[in-house]
């Protein structure tokens, strides 16, 4: 994350840019970011500092979001006006897992006794036809 303001100035210290804060979050998803700074005067009532957010590795059956979450820290923003952002709904698709394919078994015991079956008609036909021309 890094802290912007008009100036395009860093306000908590030396920051390098490039080098982001990673986060990890827990099992349900959530994480705490404490201690973002909001002004360089601490005291001065309506100051207000713009962080932006990117994840950067989804949970398993999950989708990434593309968007970066832009967000404000203010005063009082951890104690009284905390709000949850949502980006896009992140219930996943239920999958039905079916043990029989939904397509039909085309290399089983039926086509060997078709193939068998056409093969003797063949060698049948043929040897009629061969005697034909003979008697021809």
């Amino acid at each position: 994350m890094i802290a912007a303001n008009s100036n395009k100035e860093y306000i908590a210290g030396e920051q390098t840019v490039g080098s982001p804060i990673k986060l990890k979050s827990g099992t349900n998803g959530v994480f705490e970011i404490k201690g973002l700074v909001f002004a360089k005067d601490t005291n001065v009532d309506g100051a207000s500092v713009k962080y932006q957010l990117k994840e950067t590795k989804a949970p398993e059956g999950y989708v990434k979001p593309s968007e970066v979450v832009t967000f404000n820290v203010t005063k009082d923003s951890y104690n009284k006006s905390a709000q949850e952002v949502n980006i896009a709904d992140a219930t996943p698709d239920t999958i039905n897992n079916n043990k029989r394919p939904s397509i039909p078994n085309t290399g089983g015991i039926g086509t060997a006794i078709f193939v068998a079956i056409g093969a003797a008609v063949m060698a049948f036909a043929a040897k009629g036809m061969k005697r034909r021309t003979k008697d021809n």
